[in-house]
């Protein structure tokens, strides 16, 4: 593991790379920022330069070896977006440095301030960040359609049904995977556009500032070769949780059959974002609810693995359940 005394020399090596013609800070420190229940494989550090009380730069450090690979995707991933990230009100960081070191991969980001979207709602119409993101992913998508993926390999939502496969230990997980299939077959031979998607939209990953600008952070499951809608459908379910001021698998549940199958309250403000995105980014009607299904069956499996807990207890297998049931038809696909 590297030392703070190791970083503060790789930052002085590197600084000509982090902060062309400024001069070289007589000191460094560094604030521990890592969190969370779950057994991370990064840290994540802020540093600040000499006596300055705002923090210059975000950085993370690979704890298991595992996580290498990870934060140098998402450097690479952040290089590809940096030129399409700021659009509006919202932004992603900059990737200032990307080396191994002593066995590890150190990601240097530029600093992005703010406090998580969840907090910043309380002052805000629970609407307010809606719309700046739903432009910032349009944006996005028409800026990066048919980027040459590094690596495609499972890149199709076929594969979705392979990789949930080893995680059946029941029956009626077999029934809604055997059933998920048959319907996404439809959309093998479709034109779907892919552009880059960030896959982690989640409101503890967007900050915003005190002047409202909004930060998208942590990279890392990004793809240059994503599905449309994918980011949105994922901010707008976690949008809903927030709104609907919900913890639990059920409550979050209750609050996704609303954001997505009902045509008032909030369902009605989901309605008109995924409409104004499906326009804008060319998605037939017929397309929605199969990529609703795929974006949930993709985090169930996410879920299943790193929690270790059976499919059938994922929330988002549940969600993917409720989309068959409704036989992929939400509350933005007309009724036939």
């Amino acid at each position: 593991m590297m030392t703070t005394a190791r970083l503060a020399t790789l930052l002085r090596e590197k600084w000509d790379v982090l902060s062309p013609g400024e001069p070289l800070p007589a000191r460094f420190s560094f604030m521990l920022m890592t969190k969370g229940r779950e057994s991370v494989g990064k840290i994540v550090l802020l540093a600040f330069l000499g006596h300055e009380r705002v923090p210059r730069f975000v950085i993370k450090l690979a704890r298991l070896e595992a996580q290498n690979r990870a934060l140098e995707a998402e450097y690479l991933n952040l290089k590809m977006v940096a030129p399409h990230g700021t659009y509006g009100g919202v932004r992603t960081p900059q990737p200032l440095l990307g080396c191994e070191d002593d066995g590890g991969f150190c990601l240097v980001e530029s600093m992005i301030e703010g406090v998580e979207l969840g907090q910043a709602s309380r002052r805000s119409p629970s609407a307010t960040f809606i719309d700046p993101i739903v432009d910032w992913l349009i944006h996005l998508g028409r800026a990066t359609v048919g980027f040459a993926p590094q690596d495609a390999r499972g890149d199709d939502l076929m594969h979705l049904i392979d990789g949930a496969a080893p995680y059946v230990t029941k029956p009626e997980e077999r029934r809604v995977l055997d059933q998920a299939a048959g319907r996404l077959l439809g959309l093998r031979d479709a034109p779907i556009p892919r552009v880059f998607e960030q896959r982690d939209m989640g409101t503890w990953n967007l900050l915003v500032s005190r002047e409202g600008t909004i930060g998208v952070l942590d990279w890392e499951s990004s793809r240059a070769h994503g599905f449309p809608a994918w980011d949105l459908f994922y901010f707008l379910a976690h949008y809903g949780f927030m709104v609907h001021e919900t913890s639990s698998v059920s409550a979050r549940l209750n609050s996704a059959r609303g954001s997505f199958l009902d045509r008032h309250g909030f369902g009605a403000t989901v309605r008109s974002a995924v409409g104004r995105y499906a326009t804008a980014m060319s998605l037939r009607e017929e397309w929605l609810g199969l990529l609703f299904l795929g974006c949930w069956l993709h985090h169930a499996v996410s879920e299943t693995s790193r929690l270790g807990i059976r499919l059938s207890e994922s929330l988002f297998w549940q969600m993917a359940a409720l989309t068959l049931d409704r036989d992929c038809r939400l509350n933005f696909v007309a009724p036939r």
